[in-house]
């Protein structure tokens, strides 16, 4: 029976020693004097008014946490909110507490809003949050075991170009969080967010994170897996993403290497009525000019792809490409044309300036084969220029 009375009084220290932790705890616990506080901190070092809504709640249950109601934080220097949560709780290890340390187990927020915007100046609304440089600061040194994000909404504002995002519906999941003098560690992160405009456009999305670590500038991140699920009218369609990732926070730039995946498209109106498209390569993105270039290498069937774009730019939209088909059967792929058609709609290029070649060895289409074809595009605000010579000498074409 000894080993039974030793696991039992060693069970009554436990108890003894959590009991008086939590006395602790509560009879120092002061909610208005923490709030003052920490809106007194914010204040100071980032000019930015912290309004907590309501009294500060401790919980003793699953573990000592505090819980938080509505709370917003400004823009610097001004009263518009720059972000809120409907709620959010933190819980802490007890016995660390006892020698005046906090280890955090858990962050949870509910309903948060973040407002990001890019002034005209082309500076962030974040960037003295990003700052490095504020005197007193000490090295934050910081382990989270999870992080938990619900029904989060981001909101994107260009100035310069006067176009608005908002992204909502964001839920988020991490594993342990590490930061210590700068460097910084993720065990696995996910993502997924919905989207509808209407009852016929819809669209999932589901993003997986591993490996990731980084400094204060640099970010790297071993695999990234996005899954993406949406549906248009009678059209769906599903894309998966591979890569690995390696940015330049500061820069603003990034680079997707070993880069894989498949998009399929499903549609009954197609002949095949459903397409797939397997590709790989890599691709590096310039956010800070909102440009990208890269290759990608994809297979259509039988058809073999490549793909390169030397500039892609988002605002004002433009892009310059070489695309290169050995073969491809477009009969395979397109809708019968129906009697009255034969026009083709050109409305997606507007407002979008395009630059490229389009080679392609063999090409059938409503029956007709075409070899050694080679077309150059140019389009600005949709006006196309030189269609007329973009059949160079050299093609043969045979009605089948």
């Amino acid at each position: 029976m000894r080993p039974l009375k030793i696991a039992g009084v060693t069970l009554a220290l436990i108890v003894a020693v959590v009991g008086t932790g939590i006395v602790i705890v509560a009879s120092r616990f002061d909610a208005p004097r923490i709030k003052a506080e920490l809106a007194q901190v914010v204040q100071k070092q980032q000019q930015r008014t912290l309004k907590i809504d309501g009294d500060l709640e401790l919980g003793f249950w699953p573990d000592i946490g505090i819980e938080l109601g509505k709370l917003s934080l400004s823009e610097r220097n001004s009263a518009q909110i720059f972000a809120s949560a409907d709620s959010a709780r933190v819980s802490v290890a007890l016995l660390p507490l006892l020698s005046k340390r906090i280890v955090v187990n858990s962050v949870a927020l509910n309903g948060a809003r973040i407002a990001l915007i890019r002034h005209k100046d082309g500076t962030l609304n974040i960037d003295d949050l990003r700052s490095r440089d504020q005197t007193g600061s000490q090295p934050l040194q910081l382990d989270i075991a999870a992080i938990k994000i619900a029904d989060a909404q981001i909101s994107w504002t260009d100035e310069q170009s006067g176009g608005t995002t908002t992204v909502s519906g964001i839920d988020i999941a991490t594993g342990a969080v590490s930061i210590d003098s700068g460097t910084y560690s993720v065990a696995g992160l996910s993502l997924a967010a919905k989207g509808e405009t209407d009852a016929a456009h819809q669209l999932d999305a589901k993003l997986e994170l591993s490996g990731i670590e980084g400094t204060g500038r640099m970010l790297k991140v071993a695999k990234i897996v996005l899954d993406l699920d949406g549906r248009s009218g009678d059209s769906a369609f599903k894309a998966r993403l591979d890569s690995a990732l390696a940015a330049d926070l500061e820069g603003m730039s990034a680079t997707l290497d070993n880069l894989s995946g498949e998009i399929t498209l499903s549609n009954p109106k197609l002949p095949m009525k459903r397409i797939a498209l397997p590709f790989s390569g890599r691709v590096k993105l310039d956010l800070s000019a909102r440009s990208a270039e890269g290759n990608l290498a994809a297979r259509l069937g039988e058809s073999k792809i490549a793909l390169k774009f030397d500039h892609a730019k988002l605002s004002p939209p433009s892009l310059g490409f070489a695309l290169d088909i050995d073969r491809i059967n477009a009969d395979q792929y397109l809708p019968p044309q129906q009697a009255g058609e034969g026009k083709i709609d050109f409305s997606a290029l507007n407002k979008l300036k395009l630059d490229g070649t389009v080679r392609i060895g063999s090409l059938q289409i409503a029956k007709t084969r075409v070899r050694k074809l080679k077309l150059r595009i140019r389009a600005v605000d949709g006006r196309r220029a030189g269609v007329s010579e973009t059949l160079r000498t050299g093609i043969s074409a045979t009605r089948e």
